[in-house]
């Protein structure tokens, strides 16, 4: 992961990139500068939740390729391809099951 960088229109940009069998994969996410505290838990087991927006922003080939990834691992069948240009959702909804077939 890069580290942050400043964006006056979101509070800051963070790009995550990794190598997955022998492929660059990677997606960029701006969060926004508004974030709210929401107390989740019971009693002692309470702690601090922060809800914001934040944007999933393409990489170009890399996320691409990280979105393939992600269809494949869940074996979803949306046959999603890329992320939008500009960021955004992805071209498809992907919904996907609570773990990978395989990493």
């Amino acid at each position: 992961m890069y580290a942050p960088s400043p964006d006056t229109e979101s509070g800051c940009r963070f790009e995550a990139k990794a190598l997955y069998k022998g492929h660059s994969i990677g997606f960029a996410v701006a969060l926004g500068t508004a974030w709210e505290a929401q107390e989740v838990g019971e009693n002692s087991s309470k702690f601090l939740f922060y809800w914001g927006e934040a944007d999933l922003i393409s990489l170009a080939a890399e996320s691409d390729a990280f979105i393939q990834t992600l269809d494949q691992l869940y074996q979803s069948g949306s046959g999603a391809t890329h992320l939008r240009p500009g960021g955004g959702q992805p071209a498809r909804q992907i919904v996907f099951p609570a773990r990978p077939s395989s990493l």
